[in-house]
C-alpha cells in the first residue's frame, strides 16, 4: 500500500499591455486603434490525494488500484483599462479620445475544480503467454459560481494620448485619465457555470513471448473501450444602469510596472452596491453556454517484434473508431432566437507503424520509424452554435471538422560516449493532412449573408520536417571535482508550410505560411555539478518566434506571432543526511516576458510580465 497527501497555496500576478492587433496598417505611419492594460491578483489552492494498493494473488496473478482525488481552485482579480481611439492614434503624435473610449473593469471570479479517478486492474500469466486487464472510471466538475465583471465608462476626459512604439506599446494619458473622478460603473456581468464530465473505459491486453527461427520474438494485441460524456451550463445575468460615481469603489493603486495604471476597484464594494439591483437574464450567453458532448471511442491493435542478428524489428496496427456527438444551441442575435444544433459525427481511422533498429557495434545503432496519427479537433472548435453579434457579423462552430491526421518518417543515429554520455542525430518529416486553422469565410458559400463569419476549418496539406540533436555527458573521467560535472543540451531545426484558404472582397484566397504553432528552433542547456551530498542544475531553454493566429488570411501584415522566447532555471538540493535534504529553486531567474506580435516585432499584440518564483523547502524521509 502506497499512500500521498499534497496541499499548496500559491499568490501570485502578471502585469499585461496588450492591442490584440488592434492596428491599422494601411495608414502610413500605423495607427493604434485600441490598447488594453491588464494586472491579474491570483491566488491557487491545491489538494491531492492518492491511494494505491498492490495485491499478489500467487507467482501468477497480480491485482491493482489506483486512486486519485484533486482538487483545485482559483481565485482571480482582473483590473483592466482600455482606450480606444477614434481615427487611431500614430507614434510620436498626441490625439485625444475624440469619439473613443476609456474603461476601466474588473474580472472577479472563483474556478474550483474537482477529480476522482480510480483504476482497478491486474496480470495473469500462464506459461508464454501474459494478460493484463483494467476498468476505470474518471469524473472531473468545474464550477464558476458566482462570478462578476464590472465596468466602469469613462466621462469627460479631455487632454491628449500618446504612446511609444515597440512590445510594451506604452500609452500616456491626461491627468483625468487617471483620475477616479472621472469614471461611472455603468454595468455589472453577474454569471455561474458548470461542467461535468466522466470517462468510463475498460482495456484488455494479451502477449505471447516466443521463438521464431530460433530468434527471440513477441506479439502483443488488445482493445479499449471509453465513453465519455460532458455536460456545460450557464447563466448570465446584467446589472445595467447602474450610475454610480468610481469614487466610491477605489481600492488604492494597483501594484503595476509597465505604466501609470491608474486605481484599482474594490471588488467588494462592487457586489455590494450591485446586490439590490435587478438583473436581466442575458439570452444569448445563458443559451450558447449550455451543451452536451458524448464521445465514443472503440480502438484495438495488434503489433510484434522480433531479433534478428544485429536488427530489432518492431510493427503493428492500431484500429480507432469514434462516434462524436453533441447537442447545443446558436443565438440570432438580430432575432432574438435561440436555435437548437445537434451533430453526429463518426470517423474510422486505422494506423500502421514499423519501427527498425540497427547496432553498428556496441558503441552506436540506428533507428528508424514511419508511424501515423491522428488527433481530433477540440470541443469548442467542432461545437454545433454559433454567434451573430453585431447584424452580419458572426462566430460559428464548425461540426463537420474533420480530424487531423499525420503520416511520419523519423531516421537517426545514437552513439554512446564512454561511461556515461550519449549524442543522437535525427532527421524526421510529417506529411499533415486537415489541419485546423480559424478564418473568415464571410459572403462565400453557406456564409454568403454575412460581412464577417469566424469558423475553424480544415486545411488542405502541411508539412513539417527537421533535424534534431542532442548531447548528454557526465565528466566522471575528470579529477576531483571536476568529475561532479555534467551537461544535457538539445536543439530541433525546423521547416513548416500549409496553405489556407479565406475571403479576400467575397473571393476565395489561398496563402502559403508557416504551420501555425511551430517554431523554426527550439533548444535547451542544462549545466550541472553532483558531487556527494550537493547537486545543481542551471537550464536554459529556448523557443523561436512562431505564427500563433491567422486573422486575415488575404493579408499577412496582421497575422499574430509570438516572438522568441529564453527561460533560464535553477535547482540545487543538498542532503544533511540520510533523512534530511534541503532544496532551492528559482523559476524564470532571468525574468523573461512572453510577447506577441502583429505582423512584425514593432506592433505589440500581447506583453506580459510574470517576474521570478523563489521555492526555498525542506524534505524528511524515514524509510
Amino acid at each position: 500500500m502506497a499512500g500521498a497527501f499534497s496541499w499548496n497555496k500559491r499568490q501570485f500576478g502578471s502585469e499585461n499591455i496588450e492591442t490584440g492587433g488592434a492596428w491599422n496598417f494601411d495608414n502610413t505611419p500605423p495607427l493604434l486603434d485600441e490598447v488594453e492594460l491588464r494586472n491579474y491578483d491570483i491566488e491557487r489552492e491545491r489538494l491531492g490525494a492518492t491511494l494505491n494498493v498492490d495485491y499478489r494473488l500467487d507467482n501468477d496473478n497480480d491485482l491493482y488500484l489506483r486512486t486519485l482525488y484533486s482538487k483545485f481552485k482559483d481565485t482571480e482579480l482582473r483590473d483592466r483599462v482600455t482606450m480606444a481611439f477614434a481615427g487611431g492614434l500614430a507614434e510620436g503624435v498626441t490625439g485625444a479620445l475624440d469619439g473613443g473610449e476609456a474603461q476601466r473593469e474588473l474580472k472577479d471570479r472563483e474556478e474550483i475544480q474537482q477529480i476522482v479517478s480510480a483504476v482497478v486492474g491486474g496480470s495473469s500469466r500462464h506459461r508464454e503467454w501474459t494478460m493484463e486487464y483494467s476498468a476505470s472510471f474518471s469524473h472531473a466538475e468545474e464550477k464558476k459560481p458566482d462570478s462578476v465583471e464590472s465596468v466602469f465608462e469613462g466621462t469627460g476626459i479631455t487632454g491628449n494620448f500618446s504612446y511609444t512604439d515597440g512590445s510594451q506599446s506604452v500609452v500616456s494619458g491626461p491627468d483625468d485619465f487617471y483620475q477616479a473622478s472621472s469614471y461611472t460603473l455603468t454595468e455589472a456581468e453577474k454569471s455561474t457555470a458548470e461542467t461535468d464530465d466522466q470517462i468510463i473505459s475498460v482495456k484488455l491486453d494479451l502477449s505471447k513471448d516466443f521463438h521464431w527461427q530460433n530468434r527471440p520474438a513477441m506479439v502483443k494485441f488488445g482493445g479499449k473501450v471509453s465513453r465519455r460524456d460532458k455536460k456545460a451550463s450557464e447563466d448570465v445575468w446584467l446589472v445595467e444602469n447602474i450610475n454610480q460615481p468610481m469614487t466610491g469603489f477605489v481600492n488604492g493603486g494597483v501594484d503595476y510596472s509597465l505604466s501609470n495604471f491608474g486605481p484599482s476597484v474594490n471588488p467588494d464594494a462592487v457586489r455590494d452596491a450591485i446586490s439590490g439591483l435587478p438583473a436581466t437574464l442575458d439570452e444569448e450567453k445563458s443559451t450558447i453556454g449550455d451543451y452536451r458532448i458524448t464521445e465514443d471511442i472503440d480502438a484495438a491493435y495488434i503489433m510484434g517484434k522480433v531479433a534478428i542478428d544485429r536488427w530489432r524489428f518492431l510493427t503493428g496496427i492500431r484500429y480507432e473508431g469514434t462516434e462524436f456527438t453533441i447537442r447545443g444551441f446558436g443565438y440570432d442575435q438580430d432575432n432574438s432566437l435561440a436555435v437548437a444544433k445537434t451533430s453526429d459525427k463518426s470517423y474510422r481511422h486505422w494506423l500502421p507503424a514499423f519501427h527498425a533498429r540497427y547496432r553498428i557495434n556496441d558503441h552506436q545503432l540506428i533507428r528508424a520509424a514511419w508511424t501515423n496519427s491522428v488527433v481530433r479537433p477540440t470541443f469548442e472548435q467542432a461545437r454545433p452554435g454559433y454567434v451573430v453579434e453585431l447584424g452580419d457579423k458572426a462566430e460559428f462552430g464548425n461540426p463537420a471538422l474533420n480530424p487531423t491526421e499525420s503520416s511520419n518518417l523519423d531516421l537517426g543515429i545514437e552513439t554512446y560516449l564512454g561511461r556515461a554520455g550519449v549524442f543522437s542525430a535525427f532527421v524526421f518529416y510529417k506529411d499533415l493532412r486537415n489541419f485546423i486553422y480559424t478564418t473568415d469565410l464571410g459572403g462565400t458559400g453557406e456564409y454568403a449573408a454575412y460581412s464577417e463569419a469566424r469558423v475553424a476549418v480544415n486545411g488542405d496539406s502541411g508539412k513539417v520536417y527537421g533535424l534534431e540533436l542532442a548531447y548528454s555527458k557526465q565528466f566522471s573521467e575528470l579529477p576531483p571535482p571536476w568529475n561532479g560535472l555534467l551537461l544535457n543540451t538539445n536543439a530541433t531545426f525546423t521547416d513548416s508550410s500549409a496553405d489556407v484558404t479565406g475571403v479576400n472582397g467575397g473571393n476565395l484566397v489561398t496563402r502559403n505560411v508557416k504551420l501555425p504553432g511551430q517554431s523554426d528552433v527550439t533548444a535547451n542547456v542544462e549545466l550541472g555539478y553532483e558531487m556527494d551530498r550537493f547537486s545543481l542544475r542551471l537550464a536554459a531553454n529556448y523557443k523561436s518566434h512562431y505564427l500563433d493566429e491567422i486573422t486575415r488570411v488575404a493579408d499577412s501584415r496582421y497575422d499574430l506571432y509570438v516572438d522568441d522566447h529564453t527561460q533560464i532555471d535553477l535547482t540545487s538540493r543538498y542532503q544533511v543526511d540520510d533523512q534530511v535534504q534541503v532544496f532551492f529553486q528559482v523559476t524564470n531567474l532571468n525574468d523573461a516576458a512572453f510577447y506577441k506580435y502583429t505582423g512584425s516585432s514593432a506592433y505589440n499584440a500581447q506583453y506580459e510580465a510574470y517576474g521570478r518564483t523563489y521555492k526555498l523547502g525542506l524534505t524528511l524521509s524515514n524509510f
